[in-house]
C-alpha cells in the first residue's frame, strides 16, 4: 500500500488512515503474542477487529469506486490471511 500512489486508495488521507489501521493491528497482534492468559485474548481480539475495520474500510471503498479493484483484491487477500492466522493465536500458548 505504500508503494502505490495516494489516488490508488482514494487520496492521502484514505491512505494514511488505512496504513494507520494496519499499524495498529501489527502492534496488537505483536503485544498479543508476548503476553499471557487474558491480555493476550483482549490484544489479539483488538488486532482482529482493527482488521475488521480495514477490511470493511477497503471494502467500501472498492465500492464506491475509491480503491482500484486490483489493489483492493491484494489488500482484501492479505488481510482475509492475517485474520485467519490470528483465530488460532487467541486460543493457543
Amino acid at each position: 500500500m505504500q508503494a502505490a500512489p495516494a489516488t490508488a486508495v482514494g487520496g492521502s488521507r484514505s491512505q494514511h488512515m488505512l496504513e494507520t489501521g494496519v499499524a495498529r493491528a501489527r502492534g496488537f497482534s505483536v503485544a498479543g503474542q508476548a503476553a499471557q492468559g487474558r491480555r493476550r485474548a483482549r490484544q489479539l481480539g483488538k488486532a482482529q477487529r482493527k482488521l475488521a475495520a480495514f477490511i470493511h474500510a477497503v471494502q467500501k471503498g472498492m465500492r464506491r469506486k475509491k480503491i482500484q479493484p486490483d489493489l483492493g483484491a491484494r489488500l482484501l487477500s492479505l488481510a482475509d490471511a492475517a485474520t485467519a492466522d490470528l483465530a488460532p493465536l487467541r486460543t493457543g500458548p
